[in-house]
């Protein structure tokens, strides 16, 4: 087996993630080459060993404390060892899309279910390359930005349907209102889902809301807005709704005759 003396990556897609090097026959005296975009972890026997940083690195007994105690690299002369090297991208990727339908939603006003559908975009860097290998990757020598998508889409979907009825409740926002809320609804989606991308060393660089919208067909759908367009009208004459629902039953016991 021929003894490897440089070891990079020379990532040509932007959207790939991991790239594991197909040779684990290294020498002492070995070139380590990662670009500011990299970073590289050294793994024994399954064991997170050490991790490299951009630059050029001369492998050695000086620079890979942990590794020699594993395997006893001499402090002089060439020996070879076996060790796995992984390398994590550190690009930021962005314009990933996230989109679903057919949610059910509380309305806070009236506690009507209605049916939501929204979409927007997302972006994302890598934080932690040891993390993210050993929760997302493990044996698998390839990734891209799929992985992402698949692994959090039900994270998003989950944080957009909390994050949607918790804001129109705790600020008094409508389904008219909803359009304008955008960018605070999208900060508070964030702000949820980091907790969860953090878990696997991944940031959460933005998170956008392009829309949200009403199945308009829908019975609950109708009801909201004629309670809104009511409830904007008593407003307007000083009388909240549930007084409004007083005179009405008033007005009912009055031409009873019984």
């Amino acid at each position: 087996m021929a003894i490897i003396k440089s070891i990079y990556w020379e990532q040509k897609d932007r959207e790939d993630l991991v790239y594991k090097f197909p040779f684990n026959n290294v020498a002492t005296g070995s070139v380590l080459t990662v670009n500011e975009s990299q970073e590289a972890f050294f793994f024994k026997s399954g064991t997170l060993c050490d991790s490299f940083t951009s630059g050029r690195h001369i492998l050695s007994s000086a620079n890979l404390p942990v590794l020699e105690k594993l395997i006893n690299i001499p402090s002089g002369g060439e020996t070879t060892f076996t060790a796995e090297v992984w390398f994590i991208s550190k690009l930021d990727k962005r314009n990933l899309l996230w989109g679903t339908g057919g949610l059910r939603i509380i309305d806070p006003y009236f506690q009507i279910p209605l049916k939501v559908s929204a979409r927007g975009q997302y972006g994302f860097r890598i934080s932690d390359g040891g993390v993210f290998l050993k929760k997302l990757i493990g044996t698998i020598g390839f990734a891209n930005t799929e992985l992402i998508e698949d692994q959090f889409r039900s994270d998003v979907i989950e944080s957009v349907k909390v994050t949607i009825a918790k804001f129109m409740k705790e600020n008094d926002v409508n389904i008219n209102e909803i359009g304008m809320e955008y960018k605070a609804l999208a900060k508070s989606i964030s702000k949820n889902l980091q907790s969860t991308f953090d878990e696997y060393g991944v940031e959460l660089l933005n998170f956008n809301v392009e829309d949200i919208g009403f199945d308009e067909n829908d019975k609950g759908y109708q009801t909201v807005l004629e309670g809104i367009a009511e409830r904007a009208k008593l407003s307007k004459l000083g009388v909240n709704y549930l007084q409004q629902k007083q005179i009405d039953i008033a007005q009912t016991a009055a031409g009873n005759e019984g």
